[in-house]
């Protein structure tokens, strides 16, 4: 989900999109990270990754 749509149909170029994507995708890890506490963080994590088998 970026803002831009099509990135390539604005001329920005498929790597700039994606700069894009992960910068949103940073701001809402880090607003999550900081509004909860290191148990609830801790507690996400696990089921963030126990659902995809890696833990």
């Amino acid at each position: 989900m970026h803002f831009f749509g099509n990135g390539l149909a604005l001329g920005l170029g498929e790597r700039w999109v994606l700069f894009i994507e992960a910068v949103e995708f940073a701001i809402v890890f880090l607003d999550f990270f900081l509004a909860e506490s290191v148990d609830d963080f801790g507690s996400w994590v696990h089921t963030f990754v126990g659902d995809r088998g890696c833990v």
